[in-house]
């Protein structure tokens, strides 16, 4: 009887385990081409999305940063340049050319001018994308970098000649299908706050745009019931470039500095705020005969300044102007001619430039500059540039200019002023150890003071012609350790205007951790910096009284981590909490501090 029963029991235990094995294949065959189906699907969005941000689009040409030139005829900050070097301003990039001094009336949010080779308000000249940012507003003179946004900038490069800087700055250029953002946050002493933002988005045949914002509040300084100083800027640009040969693009910039004023310490003097608003906008298209930019071309653009305050003074400014560039590129050799045409001030403006580097131990490039100015003034000067390496590791370079030069278009009682300079120096050149030594020559020269909506200054007396003496150095015993370094020095008369010895050194460390994270995703940078000077004059103050600039010493440090595009920075200025300031009465705060974070992604 057992039996019989067992049998059919048997039976019954084999069909439900043959059963359960059935539904447990089934389930398990299902879950797993479930599972290689969605690897399957992701791989396929991973390789199209790679292969998006691999697509690349012919990108706007720059004007003005045509090649080849002499070796270290400009300075150059990338914008991954810019976002590591200690420089939270345009006026801190421009700090870092040896001979120039910041005329800071404090911390961030403060005016900082920029004099190079003391000559003055002037000393320093701007191009935005190849067309001239002139000055406008309270301060027609000179302009203010600290108002300009660096985090609106792909790439700046600074020209520097005997007693003069010219700056081009060049406005986000990018190059892919998929798009870009970017986001900041910020914040410091004082209450310090800043934000930004930006998109990108490229197409191959289609409108491209771009956008991009900063605000800046740089809080509320002791005795001060509002804040000092806010400003919110914009970029925003629409282009059309369905070929590298031709397209259109439309850009406009905007700026809304509101600086309250500022009483000086010692002097009880006041420096006017800033109030108003300033917007830049043109209209560029562009002709290219080859694709990889060689050969002719020609950029015709429509531009316009305008400035509006109605806050103490009603203030109205329009410039417009109508530019033409020609150009014409080989791999050895370059030219170029611009014509411009402007309703104020600088009414004609001709330019030319040529470049020619017959092989890499060889270089030279020559600029000049005819403008016909309003009250029928006019400037007129030419320049060349020269650089050769006879040898192994050594460089010679040398630049001349010489013409004559109206400083400020803007002021009819300005008159050109002839100037004959020149300088030459020397350099070693290799991976560990580069240093350069050289002299300067500079006219004499009355250089205008900076307007009083920003400094106590009234004026600079004029300079007897003057020698300088310039050094620099970069000792890079590892690829992890360096240290940058300059000096400046008048050599036989002491101008006023910027101390008659300046030095300035940073010590770098960074690391990627590479043996820790092989993919170099991970990178640290730790820098410190030094900057030195000895006594002088600034200039005249109320009353014809001498403002003595003493001896000072600043440091310095910035602490940078990077993961991928993912940036925590920490930065604290004024270490040693010195008093005096870089202009007498108008000291910097000491151990500000600023930290925040940056992240760019590509969507």
């Amino acid at each position: 009887m057992l039996m019989l029963l067992a049998a059919p029991l048997q039976g019954q235990v084999q069909q439900l385990a043959d059963s359960i094995r059935a539904d447990s294949i089934r389930a398990d065959s299902l879950r797993a081409d479930s599972v290689a189906r969605r690897q399957a699907i992701q791989t396929d969005r991973y390789l199209a999305a790679t292969a998006r941000n691999d697509t690349r689009v012919p990108p706007l040409p720059y004007i003005g940063a045509e090649g080849p030139r002499a070796s270290g005829a400009r300075i150059v900050f990338t914008r991954d340049s810019m976002d590591w070097a200690m420089a939270q301003t345009l006026g801190d990039l421009v700090a870092l050319v040896p001979g120039s001094y910041l005329w800071r009336t404090g911390w961030l949010g403060t005016a900082a001018l920029p004099n190079y080779h003391a000559r003055g308000a002037t000393s320093v000249e701007y191009f935005l994308d190849g067309l001239p940012y002139v000055a406008a507003g309270p301060d027609s003179v000179s302009v203010d970098p600290s108002i300009f946004a660096l985090s609106l900038l792909e790439r700046v490069e600074i020209e520097p000649w005997p007693g003069s800087l010219r700056v081009y700055l060049y406005s986000r250029r990018y190059d892919r299908v998929v798009p870009r953002s970017l986001i900041g946050l910020g914040r410091g002493t004082n209450s310090l706050t800043r934000f930004q933002a930006q998109l990108e988005k490229r197409s191959v045949s289609k409108l491209s745009f771009g956008i991009a914002g900063d605000y800046y509040n740089s809080g509320k300084f002791s005795g001060s019931s509002e804040n000092f100083y806010l400003n919110a800027q914009a970029w925003a640009q629409l282009s059309y470039v369905p070929s590298p040969k031709y397209g259109l693009v439309a850009q406009y910039v905007t700026s809304s500095p509101k600086r309250q004023d500022e009483v000086s310490r010692t002097t009880g003097s006041t420096v006017l705020g800033t109030v108003g608003g300033r917007s830049d906008l043109f209209l560029r298209g562009f002709l290219r005969k080859r694709d990889d930019g060689l050969g002719p071309g020609l950029d015709l653009t429509i531009g316009r300044t305008a400035f509006s305050s109605d806050s103490v003074n009603i203030i109205n400014q329009d410039i417009w102007s109508v530019t033409a560039n020609a150009s014409w590129r080989a791999p050895t050799l370059n030219a170029t001619a611009s014509a411009a045409y402007r309703t104020r001030w600088t009414v004609v403006d001709l330019g030319a430039t040529a470049g020619w580097t017959p092989s890499a131990r060889v270089g030279v490039n020559a600029s000049a500059v005819y403008q016909l100015l309003s009250g029928s003034r006019s400037s007129a000067w030419a320049g060349a540039q020269a650089s050769i390496a006879p040898f192994s590791h050594v460089v010679l370079r040398g630049s001349a200019r010489a013409g004559s030069v109206v400083q400020a278009p803007s002021i009819e009682a300005d008159t050109a002023q002839s100037v004959f300079e020149a300088s030459g120096s020397v350099g070693w050149d290799s991976r560990v150890l580069g240093v350069e030594v050289g002299i300067a020559r500079t006219s004499a020269f009355s250089p205008i003071a900076y307007q009083e909506t920003q400094l106590t200054v009234e004026t600079i007396p004029s300079s007897q012609a003057t020698n300088w003496f310039q050094a620099r150095g970069r000792l890079s015993p590892t690829n992890w350790f360096w240290v940058d370094a300059w000096y400046s020095s008048a050599m036989d008369v002491v101008p006023d205007g910027q101390p008659p010895e300046h030095a300035r050194v940073m010590g770098t460390l960074r690391s990627r951790f590479l043996r820790t994270f092989p993919s170099g995703a991970f990178d640290l940078k730790a820098s410190l910096g030094f900057e030195r000077w000895s006594g002088g004059t600034l200039g005249l103050g109320p009353g014809g009284s001498p403002l003595v600039l003493p001896s000072q010493m600043y440091l310095e440090t910035l602490i940078e981590l990077k993961i991928q595009s993912f940036v925590v920075y920490f930065s604290r200025a004024n270490l040693l909490s010195e008093v005096p300031g870089y202009v007498p009465g108008f000291p910097v705060t000491a151990l500000a501090t600023t930290f925040g974070v940056r992240w760019g992604f590509l969507n």
